[in-house]
């Protein structure tokens, strides 16, 4: 997200996965930034302050 005067103005995503049992993982910078529409400061917030509050917890990771 881009923001001047505390307003969005430009929203962009990149959609992929990386999942640890596949052998070709994809490089981000390879993959082309997409205009969102559907964009909402609010919830890259929460988000945001999610994964800062839990930064520091450790565990087993436990994929599919």
């Amino acid at each position: 997200m881009y923001f001047s005067d505390n307003k969005i103005i430009q929203c962009l995503e990149k959609k992929f996965t990386i999942k640890s049992s596949d052998s070709t993982k994809p490089n981000p910078e390879n993959i082309p930034n997409t205009e969102s529409k559907n964009c909402s400061a609010n919830e890259v917030q929460e988000t945001f302050a999610l994964l800062l509050k839990n930064k520091d917890k450790k565990g087993s990771i436990k994929c599919l």
